[in-house]
């Protein structure tokens, strides 16, 4: 059984990191933010920006409702389809992630919110 995750957004998050196996350093590059920067958001003494929130959780393979705590974390078939995305917009811009992250959002809410 999984350990349950912290309900606070930088400690749920580095329990992701840690459990996803990738060190500070790489979940960095993979969201496109410094590591300086993620090491800030983990400790709490930084907010993550909206865009960075759907960077984080598109590295993690996850939504970014589950690394807000807002949702269960999917198991990993089903985060197979997001590890798939992830690989189509690794090169992206901060500002297309944000337009990535706004379609999603419309397509959920057109399906009703289901997953």
């Amino acid at each position: 059984m999984t350990t349950p995750l912290p309900n606070t957004f930088p400690e749920r998050l580095r329990a992701l990191r840690e459990r996803s196996g990738r060190s500070r350093s790489e979940l960095a590059q993979l969201a496109h933010m410094g590591e300086d920067a993620l090491a800030h958001i983990e400790r709490g003494t930084t907010r993550a920006a909206p865009e960075q929130v759907v960077a984080l959780a598109l590295a993690l393979a996850i939504s970014a409702d589950a690394l807000l705590g807002l949702a269960e974390v999917q198991d990993s078939e089903e985060r197979a389809d997001l590890r798939r995305i992830l690989r189509y917009t690794k090169r992206l811009e901060p500002r297309h992630l944000n337009l990535v992250a706004q379609v999603a959002e419309a397509l959920a809410a057109s399906a009703g919110g289901k997953s």
